[in-house]
């Protein structure tokens, strides 16, 4: 949902006197400002999961997410102050990314624990169509195609330039699930 949408959608609820509660996902747009999130509440938002991915400036800039951690921060505050709970979607493993990269991602979220409802891992995917797989040489992976199988999901890669595999996208989960407690 966008920022727009979300105010839209408000104000429909508010004016017929609908009295629900619901929830939705959003990327971390720049445009919900608090208003729109006091608002959103007022006609029963309760918990917003953005595609949050990495805390990482660099990787976000990289995959062309159109998001920045400061932003994100911001977002999750204003939500958190409009009484909306928030869930992150979070990536590990992404083309390129280091060890360290992910273990700011681990501290951010748990440095702004108090302010999400709690984070989703994932571990990075390589699927048919993205940028990524139409250019891996460029995001740092090798692939091979196997054309007997046109319609395979996910695709097995390597790293060229990342650090972090998916085993060590496990251990990093299990860092933040021992870290948080």
């Amino acid at each position: 949902i966008s920022p727009q949408q979300m105010k839209a959608i408000s104000e429909g609820l508010i004016k017929e006197g609908t009295n629900l509660d619901w929830w939705c996902m959003a990327r971390l747009d720049p445009g919900f400002t608090p208003e729109i999130l006091k608002f959103a509440f007022r006609a029963g938002c309760f918990e917003i999961v953005f595609g949050f991915e990495t805390a990482s400036n660099r990787l976000l800039k990289f995959l062309n997410k159109g998001a920045n951690k400061e932003n994100a921060l911001r977002i999750i505050k204003d939500c958190y102050n409009a009484g909306i709970s928030v869930k992150l979607q979070t990536v590990l493993g992404f083309p390129s990314e280091t060890i360290e990269e992910a273990m700011d991602t681990i501290s951010f979220l748990i440095e702004n624990a108090q302010f999400i409802r709690g984070p989703a891992f994932n571990t990075y995917y390589l699927t048919p169509g993205n940028e990524i797989y139409n250019n891996p040489k460029e995001f740092g992976i090798s692939f091979k195609k196997d054309p007997r199988l046109p319609f395979i999901f996910f695709h097995e890669y390597e790293h060229i330039t990342g650090e972090v595999t998916s085993d060590l996208a496990k251990n990093f989960r299990s860092i933040y699930s021992e870290l948080i407690e």
